[in-house]
């Protein structure tokens, strides 16, 4: 008998559903209700004795080891849009075939991205914070006035049906719209202009905003670095809303690193930063408190713009978190004043580890 693991704790409703749908000889069978887990997630201990004779496995998560064990495996049904997690070159040599769920989440997705893009214009995160905390802003101030989008220019690169959707939403709001997309000859739609890959140094410095919509391949992970950064506008906001792996962090976590002449921006953001360098190398986040950076938990650091001088209280703090929630403080230099928009910074960074990590912010000369 053919047979069907299902890698959640699935209610008796969903199995029924599953074994609705195939032919009556299939059986199907779920993990076994495990306490300890949440009800979507596995490892190899609760899913091993079902999958050794498994000829399909259906699911959110492949436990490290469980292929080694599913000697009879011909398909994987998995329920995510992105494969990146999954072991190709296994696959491939097993021929095992998967199939995936490719813009099942897009609308869900595209709406995270219009609240992350209104909330970073209106400082929303930022002036909660303030209200929670009982501080005073000066409003007046660039980088804590709220923005428009109305006559902006997004750049979104990647236009599957989540870029796309986003682009759309965007025109919505009046904005221009750039796109980037590995062939540009199959234009795009709710588009203005459109470009390749090799062109994206060249229309950064026209965004006001600029959003990462790709999956993660060999080609796209770690394409957007320290050059992609530096050629943003100093005002302008990176929103990252596909895997954190897209945008480097080498440059400012590894010891010794500087981002060099790195220009000041207001702050970068994404939806996720699930399966930085496989979730276990230290991630650094980088927010300047009451600066106009929202201070997300999903941001891969970057200087954020300074509102003030002197006298202002904008300026107080650059705060770095690393993954087991540890925030790492560092004071800025007391002459704040030169921390303006535009101005130039050297980011040192130490050596993350269990304990709070040391960093300091230099003005370069």
């Amino acid at each position: 008998m053919r047979k069907v693991v299902l890698t959640w704790q699935a209610t008796p409703d969903e199995i029924a559903r599953v074994r609705a749908a195939l032919p009556a000889a299939i059986q199907v069978v779920a993990q076994r209700v495990a306490p300890t887990l949440s009800r979507f997630d596995a490892t190899y201990a609760s899913l091993a004795n079902e999958v050794r004779d498994a000829d399909a496995i259906m699911g959110w998560v492949l436990p490290p080891g469980i292929l080694e064990i599913a000697h009879q495996l011909k398909l994987i049904s998995w329920l995510h849009a992105g494969c990146d997690e999954l072991d190709f070159a296994t696959l491939r040599r097993r021929g095992i075939r998967v199939t995936n769920l490719r813009g099942a989440n897009s609308t869900a997705v595209v709406e995270h991205a219009m609240a992350l893009l209104l909330g970073c214009a209106k400082r929303l995160v930022m002036k909660h914070r303030a209200v929670v905390e009982g501080t005073a802003l000066p409003l007046y101030q660039d980088g804590v006035q709220g923005l428009m989008l109305d006559g902006r220019t997004l750049l979104v690169v990647g236009l599957g049906k989540i870029g796309t959707g986003i682009a759309r939403r965007a025109k919505a709001f009046d904005m221009k719209v750039i796109g980037i997309r590995r062939r540009p000859e199959n234009g795009g739609d709710h588009i203005d202009s459109i470009h390749g890959p090799s062109e994206l140094l060249s229309v950064l410095p026209r965004a006001d905003y600029v959003v990462l919509a790709l999956p993660l391949t060999s080609d796209t992970d770690q394409f957007f670095g320290e050059a992609e950064i530096g050629a943003m506008q100093s005002h302008a906001f990176l929103i990252n809303i596909a895997r954190g792996n897209l945008v480097q962090e080498l440059p400012l976590r590894q010891p010794g690193q500087t981002m060099t002449n790195a220009t000041v921006k207001q702050v970068i953001t994404g939806a996720t930063v699930k399966q930085i360098s496989g979730g276990q190398t230290p991630i650094i986040r980088l927010t300047f408190h009451g600066a106009g950076a929202p201070g997300s938990a999903n941001c891969t650091g970057r200087a954020a713009e300074a509102p003030g001088g002197p006298g202002t209280g904008c300026v107080g703090e650059t705060e770095f978190q690393v993954p087991a929630d540890v925030p790492v403080v560092a004071q800025l230099p007391a002459d704040q004043s030169v921390l303006k928009q535009g101005a130039k910074v050297n980011v040192f960074l130490a050596q993350a580890t269990d304990r709070p990590t040391a960093a300091r912010i230099i003005v370069a000369q």
